[in-house]
């Protein structure tokens, strides 16, 4: 089986820029916004030396679900994304034993067009799976 290793944090929000510049105060550094039109989002990557990376996501206008995530539950964390050898075959292992794909890998801007997925399991909540190379 493939080890799992933490890539980062997914922290849903409605304005980058401003969650950045919070972030700013903890000592977090924020990369470029990456436009994903596939995903329907904008993202960020936050890094400071020696911690783990915070991944800013903000939808378009468009993007209803995660929309009315947020308003649901506001600015918060809301996936952990994890490092895989090999997203197709973590993807045939985990709908093989129930977890709910949202949808199938696909290539991410963000991740310098390696493949993600997203799945949602009701005992850990929502998860991303990126290749590492």
């Amino acid at each position: 089986m493939t080890r799992y290793a933490i890539n980062h944090i997914g922290y849903l929000t409605d304005d980058i820029a401003a969650t950045a510049k919070q972030f700013e105060i903890f000592g977090h550094c924020a990369d470029e916004v990456i436009h994903d039109d596939i995903q329907r989002t904008a993202v960020c990557f936050l890094r400071k030396e020696g911690e783990l990376v915070i991944e800013l996501v903000e939808p378009y206008a468009d993007n209803k679900t995660m929309q009315r995530m947020l308003e649901k539950g506001g600015v918060t964390p809301y996936h952990i994304c994890f490092e895989v050898d090999d997203v197709e075959k973590e993807y045939q292992y985990l709908t093989g034993n129930d977890w709910l794909a949202l949808f199938k890998p696909v290539a991410a801007p963000a991740f310098g067009n390696r493949k993600i997925c997203y799945f949602w399991k009701r005992e850990i909540g929502l998860i991303e799976l990126v290749n590492k190379k």
